[in-house]
């Protein structure tokens, strides 16, 4: 199955990402991206090293994202 078909498939539920860093944020969304393709960015990932540009990365990958 396709990556786009298997993200039309996930259920509607938004997982925060509310973590301090982009490493332990990477190691959440690897294992609960599988259950969802929608994440809540927290401010403190958002504004730490490396945040924004996690979060274009998602965006350009086709996943739903708000702050």
């Amino acid at each position: 199955m396709s990556k786009e078909k298997q993200k039309k498939k996930k259920c509607e539920l938004i997982i925060a990402l509310d973590v301090p860093t982009v490493t332990e944020a990477d190691k959440l969304w690897g294992s609960l991206s599988i259950v969802t393709n929608k994440f809540k960015i927290g401010s403190q990932l958002f504004t730490s090293r490396g945040g924004s540009e996690f979060v274009y990365h998602l965006c350009e990958c086709g996943w739903g994202v708000f702050l």
